[in-house]
């Protein structure tokens, strides 16, 4: 589903001090499911890695590192627009970046930059 993170990225997410509760996770074979997951130690969950939404990892972000996000669309044809990427931090632009076909394109895009720069902080 369009809504959840990618198994990567949620590894990672889970790396980097993610810890909330989900309406999603992922098997032993990396295949996404459908079912609340608490906080730890996973009282609700079968495994140990939570799907989060994109919403859920962008707070986080937010939250934790005090990351800012903007998807935006640099052109009038939405349908078909040029999407663009903007991550800042207390109105200090830290990385832009433009060309992404969809919307969705442009959040996974998102997500592994601000993992990339917490990771090198």
């Amino acid at each position: 589903m369009k809504d959840f993170t990618l198994h990567p990225e949620a590894l990672e997410l889970k790396k980097l001090g993610f810890n909330e509760p989900c309406f999603g996770y992922f098997n032993k074979s990396k295949k996404l499911n459908y079912d609340f997951c608490g906080t730890y130690p996973f009282d609700n969950c079968p495994v140990n890695l939570r799907a989060p939404t994109y919403a859920q990892a962008f707070r986080f972000f937010r939250e934790k590192y005090g990351l800012f996000v903007e998807i935006k669309c640099c052109n009038t044809k939405i349908i078909n627009g040029t999407f663009e990427i903007e991550i800042s931090r207390l109105n200090d632009k830290m990385y832009g970046h433009y060309g992404y076909e969809t919307y969705e394109e442009a959040e996974l895009e998102c997500l592994k930059k601000l993992i990339e720069i917490v990771k090198n902080k």
